[in-house]
């Protein structure tokens, strides 16, 4: 949400990639405008990740080829096409950042190019949020979210919050983890860097911060009882009989 109105992405259901980004009146709820994004391509699945972000007076979007259009605004339409191939991004005061490998780069935004680049010790980081003056992004296989703080000297720092843990955002003077895996949202306190709580929730699909809350979306729980009547034939094992059985 900003300059007045709400911004929704439009799918494009073969490759589960952003097509298209639409303008929604606050004060009507009407689609005001939409904006068809270049290309076409298999990109990165959104899967849960935000595909478009509003920073330096201008909305930013995935395009279905993993680059990142420049909207603007008042016309609603396409200002440059930033040539970077990803599938996450984030934007705030810190500036329009995202997530490139193993490392996080800047968006110039007077050049609309990408600028500096920030290099993490893992193999492969997903999700990317700004705030408290660094760039945060987690790093989903080794359980860490990464801090790095910008600058002629660049930080990076790393925080254990558990595997599994892909999906931030910040807000509310706190970072928010969630892990998919464990089914936790944990809060990071910036000043100390460290996990000050860790709550239930069940399998995050998404995770949003705003109106002083942390918002998830989750999928649907197994539920506890006997598993139902077996439709398979008989189990056939090996020399005996198994002492264990794994069922899937």
């Amino acid at each position: 949400a900003g300059h007045g109105a709400v911004g929704t992405v439009g799918g494009n259901t073969d490759v589960n990639t952003t097509g298209s980004i639409s303008k929604v009146h606050l004060a009507t709820g009407k689609v005001v405008g939409t904006v068809r994004l270049p290309g076409k391509g298999s990109g990165w699945a959104s899967v849960g990740y935000p595909g478009i972000a509003i920073g330096d007076g201008a909305v930013w979007a995935v395009n279905p080829r993993a680059s990142i259009s420049r909207i603007d605004p008042r016309s609603g339409r396409v200002a440059a096409e930033v040539k970077a191939y990803t599938g996450r991004l984030a934007a705030g005061k810190e500036g329009v950042w995202f997530v490139n490998g193993n490392s996080v780069r800047q968006i110039d935004t007077r050049t609309n190019r990408p600028a500096q680049r920030i290099e993490s010790g893992s193999l492969e980081l997903e999700g990317i949020a700004v705030g408290a003056g660094s760039v945060w992004a987690t790093a989903e296989a080794d359980g860490l979210v990464w801090r790095f703080e910008p600058g002629r000297d660049p930080i990076a720092r790393s925080i254990d919050v558990g595997s599994g843990s892909g999906y931030i955002a910040f807000g509310a003077g706190a970072v928010w983890v969630a892990n998919y895996t464990d089914g936790t949202v944990s809060r990071i306190d910036p000043r100390t860097n460290r996990v000050t709580s860790r709550r239930p929730i069940g399998p995050v699909q998404a995770l949003a911060v705003g109106e002083g809350a942390a918002w998830v979306t989750v999928a649907g729980a197994a539920r506890d009882g006997t598993l139902p009547a077996s439709a398979c034939s008989p189990i056939e094992a090996g020399g005996g009989t198994p002492d264990v059985l794994v069922a899937s």
